[in-house]
């Protein structure tokens, strides 16, 4: 990911995937549409905070998610609305990235050892269960993260 920032020169991310070899794009969960479903992630080192991704919809539905985030004591971010199409997922991940920047929020700096914690809801009208299905991620192999070197 490479943007241009009004504070200086382009900003490229560098992307860092959980389980980079253990999804299991066979399998799927449901995620909630009243409760949040989240993940905490403590970076080794001092980070940029540009975003995240979620799996795609299992059923090859078109997806809206009300997603935020908190960074160690702060609050969490306000609610933001997302939604995709399926023909924006990557194909080989079956996932797409979310940038907080298109959301007119800052990139933020997060120090090393201090908690990100991401959380997302499905975000529907009636109980079609088969809109939230999502790819299933990992397939129980905790100690497979995945590191970004340098």
């Amino acid at each position: 990911m490479c943007v241009s920032s009004s504070e200086g020169p382009a900003m490229e991310g560098l992307k860092w995937v959980r389980f980079p070899k253990r999804c299991d794009y066979t399998d799927y969960i449901y995620m909630e549409k009243n409760n949040w479903d989240a993940c905490m992630f403590c970076p080794k080192r001092d980070i940029l905070f540009m975003g995240f991704g979620l799996l795609g919809n299992f059923n090859g539905h078109d997806m809206t998610y009300i997603v935020n985030w908190k960074i160690g004591d702060e609050e969490f971010s306000e609610d933001h609305e997302i939604s995709y199409s399926n023909d924006e997922l990557d194909p080989e991940k079956k996932s797409f990235t979310i940038d907080i920047r298109t959301l007119g929020e800052k990139y933020v700096v997060v120090e090393k050892d201090k908690e990100i914690i991401v959380r997302a809801k499905i975000k529907m009208d009636g109980d079609d269960s088969s809109k939230r299905k999502v790819f299933y991620g990992h397939s129980g192999y905790q100690n497979h993260y995945s590191k970004i070197e340098g």
